[in-house]
């Protein structure tokens, strides 16, 4: 259909009371406002790290499946002499059915360390199947009563027998005193060497006084105080005194605090 355009007379400045073309038409649009952009962000954001974790927790799973296998080999390292591979091995049978990450290091030192000729385990993983033990086994130096053994720190185990060890000097003193014990026979003996003695026995005896054997059968009281003290007097006087009859000395008493009384075997007590 055809528009017809109708206008006024031409008279200038006139308006046309109608027009040929049609209205224009306005154009839609519209803005996000910048809160619901930001929720937008925050969204992808959180699904992004949900899918990374889901692909972690995925990889993960299929490695547990593929690579992880139970413990197969035990390895011990260290100078040993009495503890062996297979009593090790024994202990940890247990804990052997666990597998490489699932391992329980500290349940299996606790174990080792429990064993009687250990004196220190550190336990470690080898990948993908093996635990490696480095053992520290203990070193006696005496006996500790008739059931146990010392070593240098005053610690003290017992094996699954004594009679090997009878020959090692003899230990004795009150429950918990096998540390001073320990670091006094250690000076005491030091300074005997001196004279070419060597303590066969020591004793703490329950009032704290100290009564030792020599490797010559000597017998030495030393009283509770002043240990050092006495036994570097009671050298002196040996090497001036007594040298040429210790053989004939069973006895030296140094609880006196400035002298010595000696029993010999051959005569009664002698004060010097």
């Amino acid at each position: 259909m055809n528009h017809r355009t109708k206008v006024t007379a031409n008279r200038r400045g006139a308006t046309p009371l109608y027009t040929s073309a049609a209205p224009p038409s306005k154009k839609l649009s519209f803005k996000l406002s910048s809160t619901v952009v930001d929720l937008l962000v925050r969204i992808f954001k959180t699904l992004v790290v949900v899918v990374v974790l889901l692909a972690l927790y995925q990889g993960a799973l299929i490695l547990k499946e593929k690579y992880i296998v139970p413990i197969q080999h035990v390895r011990v390292h260290g100078n040993l002499d009495y503890v062996s591979q297979k009593a090790v091995e024994e202990r940890l049978a247990p804990y052997l059915s666990s597998n490489f990450f699932e391992l329980d290091l500290q349940a299996i030192t606790d174990v080792i360390d429990d064993m009687p000729w250990v004196e220190r385990a550190v336990v470690s993983r080898v990948w993908p199947d093996t635990v490696l033990i480095e053992m520290q086994e203990q070193v006696p130096v005496a006996r500790w009563g008739e059931k146990a053994l010392i070593n240098h720190k005053g610690q003290t185990f017992q094996p699954l027998e004594m009679e090997s060890y009878q020959k090692l000097p003899l230990l004795s003193g009150p429950n918990r005193s096998t540390k001073q014990v320990m670091d006094n026979y250690e000076l005491i003996n030091g300074l005997l060497s001196k004279i070419n003695q060597s303590i066969s026995r020591i004793e703490m005896r329950e009032r704290g006084s100290w009564f030792i054997v020599t490797n010559t059968g000597l017998e030495i009281e030393l009283g509770r105080d002043q240990t050092e003290e006495k036994v570097k007097r009671f050298i002196y006087f040996y090497q001036t005194e007594l040298n040429d009859t210790s053989d004939d000395v069973a006895r030296v008493d140094l609880r006196y605090p400035k002298g010595i009384a000696v029993t010999k075997k051959s005569t009664s007590v002698s004060d010097i």
